[in-house]
């Protein structure tokens, strides 16, 4: 920690988001002008992209590097999501993304945590104006306390895969910060300019952060659970994670002197080594014994076989990692001195002592001797190994350990024959049904807009993961609610909004039944087939810009227009519903428009009066009844493609079967949450499992029926063979006292 509490820190930014009322995908929409370029901050927003959470705001910790003349500069990147005021042409949400990159070098001298970037930058405008700066507290690592999660997720970052937090959705935004700041603390300071994370990633996201949290760990990714630790089986990340763990109470001492290696560093497995030599660095001090205190043997931490103990000088004024930067310019590999194998390292302290630090006496002869137990200490003399002498194979005493030997063989042979004929004997009987495990494959959801569409779609996801499978979701648009696809594909939307899709609104139906009729013709030539419908209904409505026209105007408009009273509708809307309303107000005027322009004239508010989807939240208009009991009800439905094999189509049907419309309403208000549950219990009805169970037990009476007999028969076995060594160790030794036959003298 710097001696100044407070510097101000410079930075670039950019904003990403959507343009209220458009149907156009997330796009950077504002940037600073600087040092970096818009390619710079498309690439690093495609290569760090998490998806959008439900709870904002998140925050994502990303890296970027640029070469000018010949250097190379550095930046720790910090995107804060949260939502925007501002709703999209399809009247969902629109959550911003504020970029901000700040140069790593500016850090070495102040270092901070990403707690106090995200608190400082946060408070800044969304289009920040020069002189890009922020007033940042320096770094304090009085509060940095590691529990099992943290000491693990930071070794698992030395075996170069992705480590995912799992467990943790019921925890703050805030307190998952501080994790990734605490994670961060147990590394050296200067990895932070490689490091990636976030506080959250949709687990369908393709993303290439390091360290992030999510519902479920991505495939090849570790998972830690939170507040638990995790299995480091990785051997230098193991040893990196028992000296973490070696340190104990003075663990923040270490982690102090972790923070004075500002020196940029790479997660590459080339530099673990200097990773390791830098922490053995941070531990030496704890191992020095004091002048008054005594020397004891534990004050040595592991150290690994293959690797001397000793320290590397690691350069901080020059990149240490081979790499692309973002704007697509090829950085030059930095240097670190690596350890040397030199004649005597491991040995150059007085006495023979093997690690700095530590103080062993030395024998005449070489031999180290200390108490305590070090594995991974080597002894350089040993005793000599006692060695059993065994009696001669004369006289009686040879006689019974030959007949012991031979006794033994023919049993162990008797119990390996009965073995195998008793596995041949269980492979005849009859055959125990198996069940394929399902193969994993992709299967894209694509959902119209609403809450309720995209709650189904998030149970669909989730049953469709604890089966094995790989869902990607893809938002529909009012203008194109399906898009085919070769691949397995599954379309949540209102039927009503296919059929006029599909007929370009040539369609004239009454009824329910009779629009799935229609459906039905209209999917099969497209390649589709309708799974199921879903008991969710939601119905057209007449909105109206109170400050356009006022309530009683507009009733006058629908009966008897004027110049200017128009409806707006989409350019879909059936000839049936038209019909219905002419047949009421036969002068009534409808304007048809795409759906596209519809949103766009009720979001700028051109539009007096429109008929819209019930769904659809606008502001500055208002719900009028005055055509509730004439325009049509659309009904939430489930398709699939063609390449929805059968072993698909069991889910599917679990999943409308159990949807009613309570828990519809339950999920609308929180999809990711009550979707979660609701996929335990469809998981639970999938066909299959009752009859693997089932079959499972059936051959468990078998199986033991067999092995009782054999388990006896190995523990006489087991005694038999003691009773031979007994015989072997006792009869020679009763042979040899004096006064015995073979000792008696003639």
């Amino acid at each position: 920690m710097t001696g100044e509490t407070v510097r101000k820190i410079s930075f670039e930014w950019a904003l990403e988001g959507k343009h209220p009322g458009s149907y156009d995908d997330y796009e950077l929409l504002s940037w600073s002008e600087g040092r970096l370029t818009r390619e710079v901050f498309d690439e690093v927003r495609d290569l760090y992209a998490t998806g959008t959470a439900s709870g904002l705001p998140q925050v994502t910790i990303a890296r970027a590097s640029t070469m000018e003349s010949g250097r190379q500069s550095y930046y720790v990147v910090l995107a804060v999501q949260e939502w925007s005021p501002h709703h999209d042409g399809t009247n969902r949400k629109i959550a911003y993304t504020r970029w901000f990159y700040v140069p790593y070098e500016q850090l070495i001298d102040h270092r901070v945590s990403y707690e106090a970037l995200y608190t400082a930058l946060r408070a800044l405008p969304e289009t920040p104006a020069p002189p890009l700066t922020a007033d940042v507290p320096a770094l304090d690592l009085s509060a940095v306390s590691p529990g099992p999660d943290a000491l693990s997720a930071a070794a698992l970052l030395l075996t170069g895969r992705q480590v995912c937090v799992v467990g943790a959705e019921g925890v703050p935004m805030a307190e998952r910060l501080r994790f990734l700041d605490t994670v961060a603390a147990l590394l050296p300071y200067g990895m932070r300019a490689r490091l990636t994370a976030a506080t959250w990633t949709s687990s369908t996201a393709n993303h290439k952060i390091k360290l992030f949290f999510a519902r479920h760990a991505p495939s090849g990714a570790h998972a830690v659970p939170w507040e638990r630790g995790a299995d480091v089986g990785h051997e230098q990340a193991r040893h990196y994670h028992e000296t973490l763990r070696w340190a104990g109470d003075r663990l923040p001492e270490v982690i102090v002197r972790l923070a004075e290696q500002t020196g940029p560093l790479s997660f590459a497995p080339e530099y673990r080594t200097t990773v390791l030599e830098l922490l053995e660095g941070a531990i030496r001090p704890l191992t020095e014994p004091s002048v008054d205190a005594p020397e004891t043997g534990d004050a040595t931490p592991p150290v690994p076989r293959e690797q001397p103990a000793g320290t590397v000088a690691v350069p901080q004024d020059e990149p240490t990692r081979i790499d692309r930067d973002v704007s697509g310019h090829e950085e030059r590999r930095g240097t670190v001195a690596a350890p040397r194998n030199e004649p005597g390292r491991a040995d150059r302290n007085t006495g023979g002592h093997r690690h700095r630090g530590a103080s062993w006496p030395a024998t005449g002869d070489g031999t180290v001797t200390r108490p305590g137990v070090d594995p991974f200490t080597r002894i350089e003399s040993r005793p000599e190994s006692p060695v059993w002498h065994g009696h001669g194979a004369g006289g009686r005493g040879g006689l019974v350990m030959v007949v012991a030997l031979v006794v033994l063989g023919m049993a162990l042979s008797a119990f390996a024959v009965l073995l195998v004929a008793g596995f041949l004997r269980r492979d005849e009987g009859p055959a125990v049904p198996e069940v394929a495990a399902p193969l994993s494959s992709t299967v894209y959801i694509q959902t119209s807009p609403g809450q309720a569409s995209r709650f189904v779609a998030e149970a669909l996801a989730e049953v469709l993961r604890d089966a094995g499978d790989q869902p990607i979701f893809e938002w529909a648009d009012p203008a194109n609610p399906v898009r085919l696809r070769t691949e397995p594909t599954v379309t949540i939307a209102y039927d009503l909004d296919l059929l006029e899709f599909l007929t370009r609104g040539n369609f004239s139906v009454d009824g329910p039944d009779e629009i799935r009729n229609q459906l039905g013709a209209q999917l099969s030539g497209q390649g589709l087939a309708l799974v199921a419908p879903l008991p969710w209904t939601t119905q057209d409505v007449l909105v109206y810009a109170p400050d356009l026209i006022k309530p009683d105007r507009l009733k006058a408009s629908l009966e008897h227009p004027e110049q200017g009273d128009e409806i707006l509708v989409r350019d879909t809307f059936g000839a049936g519903p038209r019909e219905i309303l002419h047949g009421r107000y036969p002068d009534l005027r409808l304007r048809s428009v795409p759906a596209r322009e519809l949103a766009q004239e009720l979001q700028r508010k051109k539009a007096r009066a429109a008929i819209v989807p019930g769904d659809t939240d606008l502001f500055g208009y208002e719900h009028s009844g005055l055509m509730a009991d004439l325009l049509p009800r659309h009904s939430l439905v489930v398709l699939a493609n063609s390449a929805v094999g059968p072993e698909l189509m069991p889910t599917l049907t679990a999943l409308t079967a159990n949807l009613d419309a309570k828990r519809i309403e339950a999920g609308s208000r929180d999809p990711q949450e009550v979707a979660r549950e609701f996929a335990d219990r469809v998981a639970a009805s999938l066909p299959g499992r009752d009859a693997t169970s089932a079959s499972e037990e059936e051959a468990e009476p078998a199986q033991d029926s067999f092995m009782l007999p054999l388990t006896i028969l190995f523990f006489v076995i087991v005694a038999a063979a003691v009773v031979v060594v007994l015989c072997l160790i006792g009869w020679p030794a009763a042979l040899a006292r004096p006064g015995s036959p073979r000792n008696r003298k003639p």
